[in-house]
């Protein structure tokens, strides 16, 4: 009975130290996590710009003002990116950004995109405060679940930084469809422009839109060609093939034009994140390339022998 009863009265004990071991350790993982978004937001802010835009004349839209965001992503070429409904797209204005520590600079518009939602200003580079830093584009592929940051300046009332996660690698959104991430976080009003980060603060995207549940950022190999172009004193292309796309179950393809079942279970395989949709030719503009190629109800499987789904921005 003595036996027992001392035996009894250890595993209370045990008990405790069970939970008191448990909850120490669940506490270092919560810190080191959130030292670790400290990090990288303290790091990230240095590269967000706040974008003051003034449009006098507008070939589409009213004369406004608005304010968006940006990212430094080369110091030495003074090159800011942002989107292209930020800077207001075909029209005249002025453009003002605001750097972290609140020294400003008078910006010009280089370059944005007709097809895409992106933009590029440039500042002297002499105007960059010596402590911005740059943030690059990556050449990795990003991840379904990947956790993702996002630093911008919500509503021109300071910084934002959320985090969140990529729930689809493969969406196609826009009037003139882009490729697009979709990120299971919301932000509001003028987070546009923000670069959505991975844990090396490299860019994988930009942000331009969402709802109230979800934000979509643009595939960052847009942006990078274009760069490219620049620094290498070319005439950035504006390309586009000329079809209105959309995503499509490989099982209607099955069931209602006689795709080869096989190939659908090797692509589900081989693309497993793609959830067995693929790109689809919903409508072929006149007068483009692709009118002599493509109808609607077409599939592209590849391009230049390079399966879509391995880099979706190749279309």
């Amino acid at each position: 009975m003595i036996l027992q009863e001392v035996k009894m009265k250890k595993l209370p004990i045990l008990l405790k130290l069970v939970f008191i071991i448990n909850l120490v350790f669940t506490n270092n993982i919560v810190l080191a996590s959130s030292d670790k978004n400290t990090a990288i937001f303290e790091k990230a802010k240095k590269a967000i710009v706040t974008i003051e835009t003034r449009i006098a004349v507008s070939a589409y839209d009213d004369t406004s003002s608005w304010t968006g965001t940006g990212f430094i992503n080369d110091k030495n070429n003074g090159y800011i990116i942002t989107n292209t409904h930020v800077v207001g797209g075909a029209s005249i204005g002025t453009y003002f950004v605001t750097f972290y520590n609140g020294e400003q600079a008078e910006a010009k518009l280089i370059y944005y995109d007709i097809w895409q939602d992106y933009a590029i200003l440039k500042v002297e580079s002499k105007d960059i405060p010596v402590s911005a830093i740059q943030i690059a584009f990556t050449s990795e592929l990003p991840k379904l679940n990947q956790k993702v940051f996002v630093v911008g300046n919500t509503e021109a009332k300071g910084f934002s930084f959320h985090t969140g996660y990529l729930s689809d690698l493969y969406h196609i959104e826009g009037l003139m469809p882009q490729c697009t991430y979709v990120i299971n976080l919301n932000t509001t009003g003028g987070a546009s422009g923000s670069p959505v980060l991975n844990d090396k603060i490299e860019a994988i995207g930009v942000l331009y839109g969402g709802g109230k549940t979800h934000s979509l950022a643009l595939h960052g190999d847009y942006v990078a060609r274009t760069l490219k172009s620049l620094k290498n004193n070319k005439q950035p292309s504006r390309k586009h093939i000329g079809i209105i796309s959309e995503l499509y179950s490989l099982n209607k393809a099955v069931r209602h034009h006689n795709f080869p079942k096989d190939e659908m279970y090797k692509y589900i395989n081989k693309f497993p994140d793609s959830r067995n949709r693929v790109i689809s030719v919903k409508a072929v503009l006149s007068g483009s390339p692709a009118q002599k190629s493509l109808k609607a109800g077409d599939i592209i499987w590849a391009v230049n022998d390079q399966e879509t789904w391995r880099q979706f921005s190749i279309i």
